[in-house]
């Protein structure tokens, strides 16, 4: 089944890849700027009043209470009332209500009112007035405050929209042009030039804008040395629009500055800093990053620790607490991702229900909560198998993607996790109609993520995945054709020291395995190799991914085997398996995947050798990765279905009949758990009408004959022309059939009844299996 996250074969979550992946919190659907908070800079015209903690303006925007604001906005009134003459009274009237439009429930005609005094103001200070660069730059923050509400609520008119972003940005470099050095405010205007630029490269990807935007936020952390009291403000951003270049370009050293500069930021903002919180939110999140390309377990436990000082210090009403819940619950998952501990996954649900609480629509931020709620629902449906957890995930993604209609810059978000949950409870169901609407979904993400979009790769791989899915359904070859050039295209928007290359170099190898299983192409299945064997170099240890291309180098060397019967082959195969399973120790999700592959590997082995030590080792893996995947696990199934393989065949070695019974049961229940319409029902069927017939060659039991018959009779009608293994559940009937009236025949006869073994035909007449033990559902989950 696929799972969040990239580099893992399967449909990314944002997350996911959150790249997933190669994951990144800015994949939850977030503006930017609230999962690293801007840092609250002073404008150029503010009276020394306004920068004073203790006024309303400032305890409002710390505490968030709108009876402050109100206060302020009747004092500033009362000042223009007295000093209409002077223009600079236009300039400070305008600090109430832009302020104001930090809360969703503000009215936006004060923004507005503000803007227009700002014009009013900029008029009456012609070029050469000695304040013209205050009004400029005063105007240029009240338009990119308009552009930031706008862009939030979904303005109709876009045009209007952009030209206010266009416009700030003009003002601000003319106001820069006002203030060289050495300009009391020139750092001032350099901020928040950069920080203007950096807000149109998130629209527009223009990477000239980012450069622009990290020279003068370096320009103004020069201007500002310790202790300046607003060299916090510039470092925070700074480490912003480095982190930002990091996610586009993968540069080590961007992120490492990054966390560096959060780093002095927060030690610039001791408690009760009003904006120590926003730091320490914004370095834990850079920290999280820095662990998903090192795996150091350090860096995301401290991440964890500084999300908790950022929560104690945002209660209840704190206005950005839902932030604080939000990113500390994404990590939380993220650690649950790597240790399965349990606790990390509930509480990281409880705080993003919390979250969502605390987000009443119409909060802008409301569709992101939902979005991630729904994808660590999905991930406990998947080690639990809990169907109401699934379905939750499913609902809770259809709120999102209703928040976020065209032309949304998160659409394309939850399109694709959409997509995800409907293809994961197609794997449960097999309703087709959740295939097709995932296929749907995710194409309709690829659209709305042109090149060069940073999560067009992600789109890429959860489509080709739904549509290698739907060849294993229909044998349509160009669906996998098609899969496979997304597959590719994903992996040409990585480059080398792309940060997620190692992840379209798995996926593609995936899929050139699953061609080379369905053509017998040698070259597909010697290009699966290389690409994994590429991925695995780039995730040396401790990368968190590392296990995974361990597992998938460690699939194709067995099925190269299988094609060419190198010996080398299954003993590199059950080498990587072995170093899998060592770094997945329990209680890690992906633990009874690596066993049960590992267990079918030494199964194979045992088949070459005849060594009973490896069927041995096999039975007792198989046993525990059914232990790991209790009912309603989703693949217990597979692990009951392998394991009663594995007895079956110690059986035919021993002729212990408690080996034979065993296997029965586990086939039983297997097929119990694969109900119609389970594309691997048939299997079941298959496997356990072939133990019920040997039972039968070895009692004479005629039940056991009659209830085989009926099982090779339901594989054949699930496998109508073209199945590529209808002809083997053909043969197996027609034997079984021809056992019976053999049985009546001779019972007519010669009289009485046959001898207590009821072997009356050769064993070369017994029904054969050609269907792989190894369940394709797997290739899913690894």
């Amino acid at each position: 089944m696929p799972q969040a996250g990239t580099g893992t074969g399967v449909p990314p979550h944002s997350q996911q890849n959150r790249s997933t992946s190669s994951h990144s919190p800015l994949l939850q659907g977030n503006d930017p700027t609230s999962l690293q908070p801007r840092a609250s800079t002073p404008g150029g015209a503010l009276d020394a009043c306004d920068l004073h903690p203790d006024t309303p303006a400032i305890r409002f925007e710390t505490l968030g209470h709108h009876e402050v604001l109100e206060g302020v906005i009747s004092l500033r009134g009362q000042a223009l009332e007295l000093r209409p003459e002077q223009s600079t009274h236009l300039d400070n009237s305008k600090s109430a209500p832009s302020t104001q439009h930090d809360q969703p429930s503000g009215q936006y005609e004060d923004l507005d009112v503000a803007i227009s005094f700002y014009q009013e103001a900029l008029h009456l200070r012609p070029p050469l007035h000695p304040e013209r660069s205050a009004s400029l730059h005063d105007l240029a923050c009240a338009l990119c405050k308009r552009f930031a509400q706008s862009d939030q609520t979904g303005p109709v008119d876009l045009l209007s929209q952009y030209d206010d972003l266009e416009r700030a940005i003009s003002l601000h470099q003319e106001a820069l042009e006002l203030r060289p050095p050495p300009h009391p405010d020139r750092s001032v205007t350099l901020h928040e030039l950069a920080y203007v630029l950096s807000t149109r490269f998130e629209h527009f990807g223009q990477q000239d804008d980012l450069e622009r935007a990290i020279s003068y936020y370096q320009e103004a952390v020069e201007l500002r040395p310790a202790p300046h009291p607003e060299r916090s403000a510039s470092l925070h951003e700074l480490a912003y629009a480095l982190s930002t270049r990091w996610d586009e370009s993968g540069e080590q050293d961007d992120l490492e500055s990054a966390i560096s500069f959060y780093q002095e930021a927060v030690e610039l903002r001791p408690v009760p800093h009003p904006e120590r919180s926003a730091s320490l939110h914004s370095l834990a999140y850079a920290l999280c990053t820095h662990f998903e390309q090192s795996g150091q377990r350090e860096d995301l436990d401290v991440a964890i620790s500084f999300h908790q000082e950022a929560l104690d210090l945002r209660p209840p009403p704190h206005p950005r607490r839902s932030d604080s819940l939000h990113e500390f619950a994404y990590v939380l998952s993220t650690r649950f991702k790597q240790s399965g501990l349990q606790d990390d996954l509930e509480r990281a649900i409880s705080f993003y229900q919390e979250a969502v609480e605390l987000r009443p629509a119409p909060h802008p931020e409301r569709s992101a909560s939902f979005h991630e709620l729904a994808y660590v629902l999905c991930t406990r449906f998947r080690q639990s198998g809990h169907q109401d957890d699934l379905e939750r995930a499913i609902s809770f993604h259809q709120k999102a993607l209703d928040l976020r209609p065209p032309p949304h810059p998160h659409r394309p978000d939850t399109l694709h996790e959409l997509a995800y949950v409907l293809f994961t409870r197609f794997e449960q169901s097999g309703q087709q109609n959740d295939l097709e609407r995932a296929i749907s979904f995710y194409q309709e993400a690829v659209k709305l993520r042109p090149a060069p979009h940073p999560r067009l790769p992600a789109s890429f791989h959860g489509l080709a995945y739904a549509l290698c899915t739907r060849f294993k359904q229909s044998g349509q070859w160009e669906d996998l054709d098609v899969a496979i050039s997304f597959y590719q295209e994903a992996l040409d928007l990585r480059p080398p020291h792309h940060p997620d290359r190692s992840a379209s170099l798995h996926d593609l190898a995936v899929a050139f395995c699953k061609r080379f299983g369905q053509s017998g192409q040698n070259e597909d299945l010697e290009r699966a190799v290389s690409l994994h064997q590429e991925a695995l170099d780039l995730r040396p240890p401790p990368h968190p991914r590392r296990s995974a291309s361990l597992h998938e180098l460690a699939y194709v060397f067995s099925t190269r085997f299988e094609d060419s019967g190198q010996q080398d082959d299954l003993e590199r195969a059950i080498s990587y398996y072995q170093e899998a399973v060592e770094l997945r120790p329990a209680p890690h999700p992906e633990r009874s995947v690596s066993l049960h592959e590992l267990a079918y590997t030494l199964h194979t082995r045992f088949k070459q050798s005849g060594q009973r030590e490896n069927l041995d080792v096999a039975i007792s893996f198989y046993r525990e990765a059914v232990k790991l995947r209790l009912a309603p696990h989703p693949e217990r199934s597979a692990s009951l279905h392998e394991l009663a393989c594995a007895l079956s065949t110690r059986f035919e070695q021993s002729g212990q009949r408690e080996d034979l019974d065993v296997a029965i049961s586990y086939y039983q229940e297997a097929l119990y758990l694969r109900p119609p319409p389970h594309p691997r029902r048939s299997n079941s069927l298959l496997e356990l009408a072939y133990a019920l017939f040997t039972r039968f060659e070895q009692s004479g039991q005629q039940d056991d004959l009659d209830v085989a018959i009926s099982y090779y009779q339901g594989a054949v009608e699930l496998r109508p022309a073209p199945h590529p293994h209808r002809s083997t559940s053909l043969t197996n009937l027609a034997t079984a059939l021809r056992t019976r009236f053999e049985r009546f025949y001779q019972h007519r006869q010669f009289g009485g009844t046959p001898n207590s073994t009821g072997k009356h035909s050769s064993r070369d007449m017994r029904p054969i299996l050609v269907d792989p033990p190894n369940s394709a559902t797997l290739r899913a989950l690894s």
